[in-house]
Order: structure tokens, then sequence, then C-alpha cells
């Protein structure tokens, strides 16, 4: 923002703001292998959920439970995020083609 700004002549500097410490940094990812030998002995019900999860990276403890499946668009490839959970309101996050017939069989499937 500052940048487009200072480009615009509107400010003459970009202020120094320090980076404030990250305390909840996710980490400890499984690779895609690692995640699908997993999500095959997971019950039918629980596959398109934790598959969800994966692809946004949402935590399965505490914000992938509020998302309801009338906010999945299965032919749009597409998730609506709530102003609780996207950045600038509410947001939709894209599904990458390759992973959506994993959420096939998911309940309220288009």
């Amino acid at each position: 923002m500052f940048s487009l700004l200072l480009a615009a002549g509107r400010i003459y500097r970009v202020p120094a703001i320090a980076r404030l410490r990250e305390e909840n940094v996710r980490r400890d990812f499984f690779e895609r292998g690692q995640f699908e030998a997993i999500r095959r002995h997971l019950p039918a019900y629980a596959q398109p959920v934790v598959t969800i999860a994966s692809i946004i990276g949402w935590r399965m403890q505490s914000e992938i439970p509020p998302l309801q499946w009338w906010k999945v668009d299965f032919r749009a490839g597409t998730v609506t995020a709530g102003p609780n959970r996207a950045q600038c309101g509410a947001g939709v996050i894209g599904l990458p083609r390759g992973r959506r017939p994993a959420l096939c069989g998911s309940p309220g499937r288009a």
C-alpha cells in the first residue's frame, strides 16, 4: 500500500514498520503422497473434509467444523469463506482442478 502512495507522490518515504512475532505459525505439513496414504484409511464421510482442510490449509479442530457444505461449490470448484475467515470480508477460495475428484461423494455435491 505504501509503495502505491509513494509512486503516486502522496507520501515522500515509506515508514519503517516492525514485523510482529508470529506465535501461531503452522508447521509439520504432510507431503502429498503421505496425505493420500493416510486419507485412504479414513472413513468415506471424512475423506472430503480432510481433503478440503488440506487444500485450503485450515485447522481441523477449529476452522473446518463451522464450514457448511452449501459454502462449497463443486461445479465452480470454490469454497466461500465467511468474513471471520477471509482477510478482507467474505472471500472465495479456489480448489485446484487436480484435487476436485477427491471431493466426489461429499454431502451436497452438485
